[in-house]
């Protein structure tokens, strides 16, 4: 974000950063949830992490995941496996979105 020239889009994504954080849930739910993403290789192993902060925009019924990690997260066989998995467990399912989608 920092790397962002526009100091007003800046400032909002900041805003929208801060306050995204504070309501993630976490714990075995989550973590379940993340391996079982890694496993079905929505996910690569040792970005195992990526899985996390899914899993937890998921369970934590978040609209969306708000990430410019376009190598792991933002991509269209990611999204396509996350429907998968989250509809057959029946859980939430977030949209994977780039900041610059809620920041006009």
């Amino acid at each position: 974000m920092s790397e962002t020239f526009n100091g007003e889009k800046r400032d909002k994504l900041l805003d929208i950063a801060s306050v995204c954080i504070s309501d993630a849930p976490s714990g075995v739910e989550v973590e379940e949830l993340a391996l079982e993403y890694v496993k079905r290789t929505m996910i690569p192993e040792k970005y195992v992490f990526d899985a996390y902060h899914i899993a937890s925009a998921s369970l934590g019924k978040f609209e969306a995941l708000v990430t410019w990690n376009f190598e792991h997260i933002l991509r269209e066989r990611t999204e396509r496996l996350l429907e998968m998995i989250n509809r057959e467990k029946n859980v939430f399912i977030p949209r994977l979105r780039s900041p610059e989608v809620y920041v006009w």
